[in-house]
């Protein structure tokens, strides 16, 4: 069953420097999708110096511990498998280079009839090979923290040291705030999950063999989890949040057999893969590669960070962020500037499928409204669109109806006191509230 590629953005050397708007183009860009390709200039000034360090690596000049590398075993059968890891000693990374290269760790030679697709030969040979008891289960050196290797001359990409509202507003958390890196050998793979608190995610392919990436959008995600749910039995009933836990594979094959909307993404060296808040991901490694990933935010990402559910089971080393520290008026107003901003662009991105409501229309409000069992979320106040919409408002006297931003153009009629108005504007919202 053919599977939809992701989109693909590329950034002069100009756009480069500005890390908010090539994120924000990416945003746009994978609004369907939930994974995007980011592929730097060639005149990017990081690459000279990375490439120096990949030339040691490659002659053996250049090594370091490898702290916890885990052995992946996945039980399972027809496209759905769970993991269970099973830690190692340390081992250097010249060591596990060697280990990748002996014959029963490296990827097998493919036929001529996969010699244009190489990647997607491999990829049918690692579905097969999941739950197979005949072949030696991979080990994979992942989130490794202080392994870095970029250096200043990457900035504003360097992944040590990202100035997004996350690394400004909450201590640094290994892996959430800060880089690491990742040192994987073929058929090791990242079971499907969405970031913590549904964060967005940045990894760079520094050297090696293709990553394999499978994205499902975040309008997908509570029928993606209703899937898993049913494909592992009583795993909710054990946590509510046990996607959370890393340990559930389900094949491309599968996931589309339930009308899930998936896309692939082949990630080369020296390209980014971006995740979109709330999306779920997976994928694998078709040989011996080395990649760094951390989280970021922007702040139209708060209301969902705030609606995040996660995982409470004592032995899983569940990341704590204060959520509160996003909710003050302050990060309100740069939020709403930043998602005005945003919206705004859908206007000139080809091919968008998102109706936009024209910020020049002065009877419309930029507004937080609030509904049952969701967290405040940014929206307009407008005139209904829709014969349903303008019935909705005509039984709710008084009410207000909201159009809020994102991909779904969902809307509600809604209380005047469950809506807060942009600060220090006019407010529809106060004037309906004193009558």
């Amino acid at each position: 069953m053919a599977v939809a590629c992701c989109p693909t953005i590329y950034a002069t050397e100009e756009e480069w420097m500005d890390f908010e708007q090539v994120i924000q183009r990416a945003e746009l860009a994978a609004e369907f999708t939930g994974i995007v390709k980011i592929v730097p200039p060639p005149s990017w000034k990081a690459f000279p110096e990375l490439r120096n360090k990949y030339a040691a690596i490659n002659a053996g000049t250049l090594d370091f511990s490898l702290p916890t590398p885990v052995v992946q075993n996945a039980i399972g059968r027809s496209g759905v498998y769970k993991q269970m890891l099973l830690e190692k000693p340390a081992s250097s990374l010249q060591a596990y280079k060697a280990l990748a290269a002996q014959e029963q760790n490296k990827p097998p030679s493919l036929h001529a009839r996969h010699r244009d697709d190489p990647a997607g030969g491999l990829e049918r040979r690692f579905w097969a090979s999941l739950g197979t008891q005949a072949m030696t289960p991979p080990l994979y050196a992942a989130d490794m923290p202080d392994r870095s290797l970029f250096d200043l001359s990457a900035k504003p990409w360097d992944l040590r040291d990202l100035e997004t509202i996350l690394q400004r507003n909450i201590p640094e958390v290994a892996g959430v705030t800060s880089a690491t890196l990742f040192v994987g050998m073929w058929r090791t793979c990242f079971a499907w999950h969405t970031e913590d608190y549904d964060l967005s995610a940045l990894n760079f392919h520094h050297m090696g063999a293709t990553k394999v990436w499978y994205g499902v959008p975040a309008a997908a995600k509570q029928r993606f989890q209703a899937m898993c749910a049913q494909l592992f039995p009583g795993q909710e009933e054990r946590c509510a949040s046990f996607m959370r836990h890393k340990s559930f594979m389900v094949s491309p094959a599968v996931a589309k057999s339930f009308g899930l909307p998936l896309f692939r993404c082949l990630q080369l060296p020296g390209e980014f893969v971006m995740t979109c808040p709330g999306a779920y991901h997976s994928g694998f490694n078709t040989g011996f590669n080395m990649a760094e990933a951390c989280n970021f935010a922007l702040p139209s990402w708060i209301p969902r960070g705030l609606a995040a559910k996660t995982c409470q089971c004592p032995d899983r080393g569940t990341v704590f962020i204060d959520m509160r520290v996003f909710t003050s008026a302050a990060t309100h107003s740069t939020t709403l500037q930043h998602t005005a901003t945003r919206y705004n662009a859908l206007e000139t991105t080809k091919g968008s499928r998102i109706r936009h409501v024209k910020e020049e229309e002065d009877d419309d409000e930029m507004v937080w409204a609030a509904i049952p069992s969701y967290p405040l979320w940014p929206g307009r106040i407008c005139d209904p669109a829709t014969a349903r919409q303008r019935r909705e408002l005509a039984a709710h006297p008084g009410w207000l109806f909201v159009l809020f931003f994102g991909p779904l153009e969902e809307w509600a009629v809604v209380p005047a006191c469950d809506v807060q108005p942009y600060p220090g504007l006019p407010s529809v919202a106060a004037g309906a509230r004193s009558h």
